[in-house]
């Protein structure tokens, strides 16, 4: 496979955007999020996100989900004192005595600042979470870095670039959290609220409607979305017929190895979710550290590829640094 080597990465400011960009292609935007319907838990998100050879994996406000935004950080059930309801940092209805109700309990998440070096492709946003009367319940540093995946000159599957090209992109996500409301936080998901097999919300990724037929691969076994669902592991990976998108979770995460919930078909859904099944609890004033990594790839990488792609030993960044190592953590079955 060919294509031309860009000459860098880099992240720009455009209108009330951010943009990353190799070789004068646009790989993502970040959206600040702001000014949608309350009910949508409005909240920064990257949308389109598309591979270095312009296929997009995201997927925004489709029609059986309006608050789907791309890649985000979404919660949908936040225990708090005072609140009936929990707070919905995922948008729409909460799972509520065994059914869905529409509650007026969906939060946002206000975006205070945000800032790029733009040579190093790197950005710090402050955020402030919100209940729907506007109670600060969590503050929010996040810390985004983008680097490319070098391609090998010796050619070899598609998914690698036969000219020293990006055979694809990395996003290192580091969230650190401090417990600003004043009472303990419970962080569930439906499940946890008594629906199985929902257990959603974490690190998100509506996916693009093209990767409905991807494979599944949960730390490197191919296995069935049924077979992901809920189950514990590093990295979970969609591989489609000519775009692959693949996350990763730190070992070191407060809830470590990660659930797992992944869908395809109609819906593709792509989210490590360590709220799936059991309540998690940040203490009044508590801090905790939360680390992802996001790669996408044109083509269909091989599984080695995939995992150093999880475990940032792939390759150099477009400095010539090695990126920072995410622990890979325990191997398959995890």
């Amino acid at each position: 496979m060919s294509r031309e080597a860009p000459a860098d990465v880099r992240l720009r400011r455009a209108a009330s955007a951010f943009l990353l960009e190799a070789g004068g292609a646009e790989l993502a935007r970040i959206e600040r999020g702001d000014g949608a319907p309350a009910i949508e838990s409005p909240r920064p998100y990257l949308h389109p996100i598309r591979t270095p050879g312009g296929r997009e994996v995201s997927a925004f406000r489709p029609a059986d989900h309006d608050w789907h935004w791309g890649l985000s950080l979404a919660i949908a059930n936040v225990a708090l004192a005072g609140e009936p309801h929990g707070v919905n940092f995922w948008g729409g209805p909460t799972f509520e005595h065994g059914e869905y109700r529409q509650f007026d309990n969906d939060g946002r998440q206000v975006l205070r600042e945000a800032r790029i070096d733009e040579t190093d492709a790197r950005y710090r946003a402050e955020l402030e979470w919100q209940t729907p009367g506007g109670r600060a319940v969590l503050a929010e540093r996040r810390d985004l870095s983008f680097s490319l995946i070098r391609g090998r000159a010796d050619g070899g599957p598609v998914g690698r670039s036969d000219d020293g090209g990006p055979a694809g992109w990395v996003l290192d996500w580091r969230s650190d959290w401090r417990n600003t409301a004043g009472d303990e936080l419970g962080f569930g998901s439906p499940t946890t609220a008594g629906r199985p097999g929902a257990g959603y919300g974490g690190l998100f990724l509506r996916a693009a409607p093209e990767l409905g037929e991807a494979e599944v691969l949960l730390d490197g076994e191919v296995v069935t979305p049924e077979a992901a669902m809920g189950r514990r592991g590093t990295w979970a990976a969609l591989r489609g017929h000519d775009r692959t998108v693949l996350l990763a979770a730190s070992a070191e995460n407060p809830v470590a190895p990660t659930p797992w919930f992944v869908r395809t078909g109609d819906t593709v859904m792509l989210c490590a979710a360590p709220f799936f099944d059991e309540v998690w609890r940040l203490p009044a004033g508590g801090t905790a550290e939360w680390r992802w990594r996001v790669a996408v790839f044109d083509g269909r990488p091989d599984v080695e590829e995939l995992a150093a792609a999880a475990s940032g030993t792939d390759g150099l960044g477009d400095n010539g640094d090695p990126r920072p190592r995410l622990d890979p953590g325990a191997g398959p079955g995890a």
